[in-house]
This record gives C-alpha cells, structure tokens and sequence, in this order.
C-alpha cells in the first residue's frame, strides 16, 4: 500500500520529467518495432503500427498471509508488412491459473524469478495460429512450439459460447494443454456477464487444474470499469486426488490516473481456503502499471 500512496505524491511533482521519458521510450519502441516489421517483410511501405505493451506490479494483502507481491508483463505486437499475419509477443509464464500465481514476499524476487515466454505468432485466416519461442527463467532458455484453436457459437445476437484449446510443448516442461469454455451474454452495450471454464494439464507437475469463474464485467467510460467476480480453483496431482483448494469472491474497479497510460485497480475480495478448513479471510489487491498503445 505504501507504494501508492508515495506514487500519489510523486507523480504531479515529476509530471514533466516522467512525460519527456515517456516519450523517449514510447519512441525508442515504435522506431524499433518498426524496423523489426521491415526486416521480416522486406518491405518499406508505410503501414499503420499496432501494439500494446503492459507492464504492472500487484501488492496483495490476505488475512493470515504475509504481504505478497507480483511482477506482470505483457506484450502484443502486429506485424502489418507481413499481410497481418505475424505477431510478436512477450508475456510472463503463468505456471497455475491460481490467483496466487509467482507471488513472492519481496518485490525484486518478484521480478528475478519470474519466467518469460517470448517468439513469434503465425495467424491463418480461419480459427487456428501456432507459435514458436522460447521460454526464459533466469538465463535458461526452454524452446517451445503451440497450437491453439478457438471459435465462437453464437445463440443469439446478445449471448455466444467462446471455446477453443491451447496446446504447448516445451523441451523441458513437456506438454502444457489448456481446454476452455466461456458463456457470455451481453445486458447491455456497457455490461457483458461471462461463466469461464478452464481445464489445464502440465506434464512437468502432473497436475490437473480445474477454474470455474463468474464475472460481471461493466463499463463506466474509456478506461473505468468494474467487474465482481468470483471463483472455484481445484487441482489434482500425484500427491492428492481432486481438492478444492479455494472459493473467492472480489470486485475489480480499474481506471486511469494522472496520465492515460498509467493505470491503477483495486480489488477487495473475501477468500475461503483449504488449508484454513474454508474459514473466511480478507484479500486486498493494489495494482499499478504503465501501458503502451499505438491502435
């Protein structure tokens, strides 16, 4: 917490020199995305950029838990030269759908032991695209190949069915395959409700992890919106059948601060665990990021 309260004091007293570096940088990765997109094209046409980059830290506060902490970094970026059908991407690697995925007591650990996933997207012009890259712990490099394939069923105009499943084989880790299925229904043209249901088997822990997740999604203008939420989280493994390992429930407000790019999110939530014998307990989570976008 005391993160964002120092950030609220110090950005409007640093407004010009965080603007002048955001834009060296902002500039540094349009020019270089740039080139990267003339390289692998051999072409010099002047196209329109898009891309997106997020980078943010979690503060996350739990009854009986110490004060945990959480590096995220995303990256999706369209590669227009090559008839849009190449992305490059980087993003961190997600060993669990646990919401406690990679949190650590201390932030620089947070950031050390973090696991990347980095290569290149290859689109078709139907429901499926593969990827190749390689995954970084740390300076070891883990090569990898995905397919993943994803439809939409409409039933109505106002209510689908997004499914598909995601395959990944590592040279270390083996196979990583993530089945999911999502119900969604639109209320309104601000609110979309959504029942999300994700299968996913890693060979490297033989686990099978079950998430079932509701969430109520509303718009409140270009950046604000609101989502409660809440959510089953199972495994099994060799060292235990099926467990229930917790129920939660939270509500995510999001929204801008200071600048468009900078972005913060808030989440009050009520937790109930396994290893607590389903007592309830409170969970805070404090997010602040940087974004940069060129659509």
């Amino acid at each position: 917490m005391r993160y964002f309260i120092s950030l609220a004091v110090a950005l409007p007293l640093m407004a010009g020199t965080i603007d002048y570096y955001y834009h060296k940088l902002f500039s540094f990765v349009s020019d270089t995305l740039r080139s990267i997109d003339m390289m692998l094209s051999d072409s010099n046409e002047s196209l329109k950029q898009k891309f997106s980059i997020r980078s943010s830290v979690d503060t996350i506060m739990e009854s009986r838990e110490a004060v945990r902490f959480k590096f995220n970094i995303r990256a999706h970026i369209s590669l227009p030269r090559t008839q849009k059908r190449l992305n490059l991407f980087f993003q961190e690697y997600r060993r669990s759908e646990n919401i406690d995925d990679e949190t650590q007591r201390d932030l620089d650990k947070s950031v050390k032991d973090r696991s990347f996933l980095v290569g290149i997207q290859y689109l078709t012009f139907k429901h499926l695209s593969y990827r190749a890259g390689v995954r970084f712990h740390g300076i070891s490099p883990d090569p990898f190949v995905s397919a993943a394939w994803e439809n939409t069923f409409y039933l109505t105009d106002n209510s689908w069915i997004y499914y598909g499943d995601k395959i990944f084989y590592y040279l270390d880790r083996h196979l990583d395959n993530k089945l999911f299925a999502s119900y969604q229904q639109r209320v309104d043209e601000q609110t979309v409700f959504s029942f999300d249901n994700v299968y996913r088997y890693q060979e490297y822990l033989k686990e099978h992890q079950y998430t079932h997740r509701l969430t109520w999604y509303r718009s409140m203008g270009r950046y604000e919106f609101i989502s409660p939420k809440a959510m089953i989280y199972s495994t099994q493994n060799e060292d235990h059948g099926y467990r229930l390992n917790y129920y939660y429930v939270g509500i995510a407000y999001h929204d801008r601060i200071f600048r468009d790019w900078l972005f913060y999110e808030i989440e009050p939530g009520l937790i109930w665990r396994d290893e607590y014998d389903f007592k309830p307990g409170f969970r805070w989570l404090f997010r602040f990021g940087i974004s940069l976008e060129r659509n």
